[in-house]
């Protein structure tokens, strides 16, 4: 307890452990307003005590060594300023990549809005890429009205990938020899990323990602199987996109006149990729006719 002037100035604690999930310092103002510091948190039981009323009805304070999102990924020298509702700004490093963003309202509880300005040290650090370069990133995570559900986008711009060992083995498939030489060396330019996803307890899905840059154009959709480690996916490549993207007028975004129809299936780590060569005769008009509807994320 701090004591000022013989009267109650709040409380301070060095150590304050619950569960597995909170091990940090913790000081508690007069007025109640918290502040968190050091030590680590887990966001998703953080931000389900907030939200189901038994965390502050005060302002936070955080300035935490880190952050776990899962077990693999964490943000480094997490820090957040929370009005009551749990509510406000927050910045850090995923290995070493800046991260900003903000906790925001919305009508089925608190969203997220991530932004980077360095988007291929954050899809480095979560093991989404192996090598690339650049680009700016802009993450959004909305709460659903089923619980532990959540929907999802992801934007990036004028990122530059290297090595991708899927990407090498569709170009490797259809025998594009220049984009292969790109891959392998400066990277491939790649103007805009965009995904649309719903991540439930049970699997990711993808409704629909999409890139494009002058050398390809690529559009994706399926399943990734959480407790499998599976992947369930399919797509259609169009090389020379700068020349071909007259058929994304009527195939949609990522998808050229002239393009391949492609599947990956199988362990995250050794996923089975396979291109169907005949498909690059089929119009783009009539490309969908020999592929399963892609997932569709009910409201």
């Amino acid at each position: 307890m701090i004591v000022s002037n013989g009267a109650y100035a709040g409380v301070n604690l060095t150590k304050l452990r619950v569960g597995d999930w909170f091990n940090t310092g913790l000081r508690v103002a007069k007025n109640g307003a918290l502040t968190i510091t050091s030590g680590t948190v887990k966001l998703a039981d953080f931000l389900e005590r907030r939200q189901s009323g038994s965390g502050s009805n005060t302002s936070t304070e955080i300035a935490l060594d880190r952050l776990i999102i899962d077990p693999k990924n964490s943000v480094s020298n997490f820090r957040a300023s929370l009005n009551q509702k749990g509510l406000g700004p927050f910045s850090g490093a995923i290995n070493g990549a800046p991260i900003a963003g903000r906790l925001y309202a919305t009508p089925l509880g608190s969203g997220v809005e991530v932004v980077s300005t360095d988007a291929a040290g954050v899809l480095m650090a979560t093991d989404v890429v192996k090598r690339a370069t650049g680009g700016s990133l802009k993450m959004q995570i909305t709460p659903t009205s089923r619980k532990g559900e959540l929907d999802g986008t992801i934007a990036i711009r004028d990122i530059r990938v290297q090595n991708s060992s899927v990407l090498l083995e569709i170009l490797n498939a259809i025998s594009i020899v220049g984009l292969l030489d790109q891959l392998g060396g400066a990277g491939m330019s790649l103007d805009e990323v965009d995904v649309t996803f719903r991540n439930t307890p049970e699997q990711v899905v993808i409704e629909s990602a999409t890139a494009f840059g002058p050398s390809v154009g690529i559009s994706v959709d399926g399943y990734f199987f959480k407790q499998l480690g599976q992947l369930d996916l399919q797509g259609v490549i169009s090389p020379i996109y700068a020349l071909n993207a007259v058929g994304a007028l009527f195939s949609g975004k990522g998808q050229g006149l002239i393009g391949f129809n492609f599947t990956i299936r199988g362990e995250t780590d050794k996923p089975r990729v396979v291109v169907n060569p005949l498909s690059a005769f089929t119009p783009s008009l009539f490309r969908e006719i020999f592929r399963r509807p892609a997932p569709k994320l009910e409201k």
